[in-house]
């Protein structure tokens, strides 16, 4: 280790300006930090520039900015805005979005940052539209569309730009929609250096449904050949509640106990490892390529991690380890 610097010396962490000259290469990203012993100054007049090239620099730009509350330099408050948000269960939750430096955050009632949504795994946002078709002909009618019922809706596509499928998709509707929009798109630029797109495509709530768990939405992709109950820990809940984990050929499928409806589903592909607490004889951790980790309980966790594991190789998933520590740093390989 040559040189190391903590997030308190921080000022700021951009894309390079050079970027901004060149289509192909964005691989440039700047650290500000100030001279130790000396108190931050204006226009980093008492700072140290360094300057970085790495395959990885939205990846390292984002992981830095959540960071950002710790930097010397004084952040801008995000911008937040009142939404709803169709779960799983079809019903309209409200929420609060913010627009942070490197993420949308997803943030509940009680005031928890519930999901993160950084901008580096935004596929696109495609903005779900209401309209009236009138239908002329012998049966002369007036057919409302089904998104009518959304009203500033948009989807949120978020997953990994280099697969052909997207991850999962989560639907808001706000009725500052459009500025909401604006303010994440030059977040992103300014912040770490990526366009989100936002498509001209119409969507509908019927396609929504359909699609929402990107590949796994198919029913071939969620027939599973076996089932668990588990407790699931998570920070949406202040208890933990109840599910069904499902493997399946090519997916880890989540389900509600009770109405055996899906809650969430994962590619097998996109498991990293599994982790057996040593601290609780019951508790285990499915981590994926995003970094995130969905923690579970139950009486037979060794049955079970045996069977995702088998499950994960045969889906075509070697690269699958048992660890006994949850680690963020392997969500990069």
């Amino acid at each position: 280790m040559e040189r190391k610097w903590q997030y308190e010396d921080f000022i700021a962490v951009k894309p390079s300006p050079k970027n901004a000259q060149s289509e192909s290469k964005q691989d440039e990203f700047v650290i500000h930090v100030r001279h130790k012993g000396k108190r931050v100054c204006p226009l980093f007049s008492c700072s140290d520039t360094m300057r970085f090239s790495s395959d990885y620099t939205s990846n390292i730009i984002t992981d830095c900015l959540l960071f950002n509350s710790k930097f010397g330099d004084r952040n801008a408050e995000p911008t937040a805005v009142n939404v709803y948000k169709h779960s799983w269960t079809g019903r309209r939750v409200p929420v609060v979005l913010r627009v942070n430096a490197a993420a949308i955050e997803q943030v509940d009632n009680r005031g928890v940052v519930v999901q993160v949504y950084p901008y580096r795994r935004i596929r696109k946002i495609v903005k779900v539209r209401s309209f009236l078709l009138i239908i002329l002909g012998s049966q002369q009618r007036s057919v409302k569309d089904s998104v009518s019922d959304c009203q500033g809706g948009f989807i949120i596509d978020v997953g990994d730009h280099h697969r052909r499928f997207p991850f999962i998709k989560h639907l808001f509707e706000s009725t500052k929609c459009d500025d909401f929009i604006k303010e994440v798109r030059r977040s992103a630029a300014d912040n770490v250096g990526i366009i989100v797109p936002v498509t001209k495509e119409v969507a509908t709530l019927d396609e929504f449904a359909l699609t929402r768990l990107g590949l796994c939405s198919h029913d071939d992709q969620i027939t599973s050949y076996a089932e668990f109950k588990v407790q699931k820990f998570g920070k949406r809940h202040e208890q933990s509640v109840r599910r069904l984990l499902c493997l399946t050929e090519t997916c880890l499928v989540e389900r509600d106990l009770a109405t055996y409806s899906v809650v969430c589903a994962t590619p097998l592909e996109q498991v990293v490892c599994l982790v057996r607490l040593e601290k609780d004889p019951q508790q285990f951790i499915v981590e994926y390529t995003s970094g995130e980790g969905r923690v579970y309980s139950a009486a037979e966790r060794d049955l079970i991690i045996a069977s995702l594991i088998d499950g994960t190789r045969a889906a075509g998933n070697q690269m699958v380890i048992l660890i006994p520590l949850f680690c963020m740093q392997l969500k990069l390989g």
